[in-house]
C-alpha cells in the first residue's frame, strides 16, 4: 500500500511517516499544498492522508483535485476543527474519511486500513492464492498452514503480487507500490527482494518470472520446462538478462578452476622471462617477439641468472 502524508507540521509529518513505515506502508510526504500536488501528479497513491489547513494550495482544493482524477485515491482528512459543520463540509468535497487532531495512532492505522479496502480495486481483507494467506491488517502470513516470518518490504510484496495475481506485475510497479521516493531507483531491490521472498516462500515455486516482464504468483506447481525458464530468468535487472549457471557447468567450472589458474600463471610467468632476457639481450622488450619458447627453454643470452 502506498500513502501519501500531507502535512505542514514537520514535526508530526514525520513521526507519521516513520509509524506508517513500521505497518508496513510505503509512505511519500509533503509538507505543503504544492509539493502534495507535484507528487499526485507523479505517482499513484491508495491513500492519502490530508492536512486541511496547508499553506501555498489549501487542502480543499487539494482533496477536490484527487476526486476529480480519473482513480482517485481515497482521502483521510485531517483537521484541528472537530465541529460538525468543518467534519460535514469536508465529507462534501469528497474525502472519505475524517479524523480529528489530537488523534491516536493506532486509529488512524486502522482508518487507513480500511480505507485501502474500500477502494473500488479493493480485495478482501484476508488474501489467498497459491496456498498462501495474508493478513495485511494483522501483518501474519503463512503458507499451507505453516506461518512465514516475512520482513516488511517482503510482506509488502508479496501483498502486491497476491492483490495482483493472476496478473503480472512488472519490477517498476512493484518499485512504485512497496518503495517511497526516498529510494535509489537504479538498484537492484527489487530482484533482491523477490529472491529472498523465494527462500521464505519455500518449495514448490509460487513466484513466476515472466521474462521481461514482470512476476506473478502462480496457482498450480510449474512444469519442469517453466520452472527452468523461471530461474533462468530470475537473475535480471532493467531487463538484462543475466547468466546463470547450470548445475553441471557450475560442477566443471569447480573442476577447472585450479589448471585454469595455473594455466594463467604459467602464461604470465613465461612473459616475464621473456621481457626480462629481451632486457638482458638489449631488444626493446615492447617490440614485438615472433619466436615462440617454452617455459623449459633458456633465453638466448641468459643464464637464469636473478630470474629465479
Amino acid at each position: 500500500m502506498r500513502v501519501l502524508v500531507v502535512e505542514d507540521s514537520r514535526t508530526l509529518a514525520d513521526a507519521l511517516v516513520e509509524g506508517l513505515k513500521d505497518e508496513p506502508m510505503a509512505v511519500d510526504v509533503a509538507y505543503d499544498g504544492l509539493q502534495a500536488a507535484t507528487k499526485l501528479d507523479l505517482n499513484t497513491y491508495d491513500v492519502v492522508v490530508l492536512d486541511r489547513d496547508l499553506p501555498g494550495v489549501h487542502g480543499d482544493t487539494i482533496c477536490r483535485m484527487i476526486t476529480e482524477r480519473e482513480n482517485p485515491a481515497m482521502v483521510l482528512m485531517l483537521t484541528a476543527s472537530d465541529t460538525p459543520a468543518q467534519r460535514v463540509s469536508g465529507l462534501r468535497l469528497g474525502a472519505d474519511d475524517y479524523l480529528p487532531k489530537p488523534f491516536h495512532f493506532p486509529e488512524l492505522v486502522l482508518r487507513i486500513h480500511a480505507l485501502a479496502r474500500r477502494r473500488p480495486t479493493a480485495q478482501p481483507r484476508v488474501l489467498q492464492a497459491a496456498g498462501i494467506e495474508l493478513d495485511p491488517l494483522r501483518h501474519i502470513a503463512s503458507r499451507d498452514t505453516r506461518r512465514l516470518e516475512l520482513s516488511a518490504k517482503k510482506f509488502a510484496v508479496l501483498e502486491a503480487l497476491m492483490r495482483a495475481q493472476p496478473a503480472v506485475r512488472s519490477a517498476e510497479d512493484l518499485f512504485a507500490q512497496v518503495w517511497d521516493e526516498n529510494i535509489d531507483p537504479f538498484t537492484n531491490t527489487v530482484h533482491v527482494t523477490i529472491s529472498r521472498l523465494r527462500r521464505k516462500l519455500g518449495e514448490p515455486p509460487a513466484i513466476q518470472t515472466i521474462t521481461n516482464v514482470g512476476y506473478r504468483l502462480t496457482e498450480s506447481p510449474q512444469t519442469p520446462a517453466e520452472l527452468s525458464a523461471s530461474r533462468s530468468s530470475r537473475d535480471s535487472i532493467g531487463g538484462l538478462e543475466l547468466p546463470v549457471l547450470t548445475g553441471e557447468q557450475v560442477s566443471r567450472r569447480g573442476r577447472d578452476r585450479v589448471p585454469l589458474f595455473a594455466r594463467t600463471r604459467a602464461r604470465r610467468t613465461t612473459a616475464v622471462i621473456r621481457r626480462a632476457a629481451r632486457h638482458i639481450q638489449g631488444v626493446d622488450p615492447r617490440a614485438p617477439m615472433f619466436v615462440e619458447r617454452s617455459l623449459d627453454e633458456t633465453p638466448t643470452g641468459c643464464d637464469g641468472a636473478g630470474l629465479s
